[in-house]
C-alpha cells in the first residue's frame, strides 16, 4: 500500500507541475484528490487492511516531530520542530507555551476535543487541524508558525497576534426551525447516502 501511495503522489506531483491556470488546477484537484481519485480509493480501502498491515501503514501516515533550536516568530521566541512523514521532511512547526500567549492549557480544550473528533471520523485529516501539542501528538506548545510542503508547494501559516475575548452564548444557539440531520459524507470526501457523484 505504501508503494501505491508513493506512486499516486508521484503522478499527482507530475500533473501539478503542468498546471498553468485555475481551470487546469480544478481539473487536477478533481482527478487527484476528488471522491473518485486513486487517493480516495486507497483511503476507502484502509478499513480492509489486515491486523498485521495496519501498524505499518498507520506509522507511515503519522507525522514525526524532531525538536531543534529556537526562533523568533513575531514577538515570541518559539521552539522549532522539524516535521517528517515516512522519513521525508514535510515541514516545520514553531510553538510557544500557552502562558506566553496569556492563556492556560485549559483554554485550548475545545480545539483538542475538535481534533480528537476529526481524528475519529477522518484520521488522515486530523493533523491539519489547529491543536495544542502534548505527548500524544509529538510536540508541545501552541503553534505560532507552521510551514508545510504538500506536493512540492510550501504553505506558511503564522500567528501575528492573540487576544482573549468574550463570546456571547447566543452565537452558538441553533436557530429556530433548524433540525438535526444525519451526517452523510465527510467534507466532500465521503460520498455518504444521497451524496452527489463526482
Amino acid at each position: 500500500m505504501l508503494e501505491q501511495l508513493n506512486e499516486i503522489e508521484k503522478k499527482a506531483m507530475d500533473a501539478l507541475n503542468a498546471v498553468q491556470d485555475p481551470v487546469s488546477l480544478d481539473a487536477w484537484r478533481v482527478a487527484h484528490v476528488g471522491r473518485s481519485s486513486p487517493l480516495m480509493q486507497v483511503f476507502a480501502g484502509l478499513g480492509k487492511l489486515s491486523k498485521e498491515e495496519r501498524p505499518g501503514v498507520g506509522a507511515a501516515a503519522k507525522p514525526q516531530y524532531k525538536k531543534g533550536g529556537t526562533q523568533k516568530v513575531g514577538k515570541w521566541t518559539c521552539d522549532v520542530y522539524e516535521i517528517s512523514l515516512n522519513n521525508q521532511r514535510t515541514g516545520e512547526l514553531c510553538t510557544v507555551s500557552p502562558q506566553a500567549l496569556g492563556f492556560t492549557a485549559a483554554d485550548f480544550e475545545v480545539s483538542r476535543k475538535l481534533a480528537d473528533f476529526m481524528r475519529s471520523i477522518l484520521p488522515q485529516g486530523a493533523d491539519a487541524m489547529f491543536q495544542v501539542g502534548g505527548a500524544d501528538v509529538g510536540f508541545s506548545g501552541v503553534p505560532v508558525r507552521s510551514i508545510s510542503t504538500v506536493f512540492g508547494r510550501e504553505t506558511i501559516t503564522e500567528m501575528t497576534d492573540v487576544s482573549r475575548q468574550e463570546v456571547a452564548d447566543a452565537l452558538f444557539t441553533v436557530p429556530s426551525g433548524f433540525t438535526k440531520e444525519a451526517f452523510g459524507g465527510i467534507g466532500g470526501l465521503g460520498g455518504g447516502r444521497g451524496a452527489p457523484p463526482r
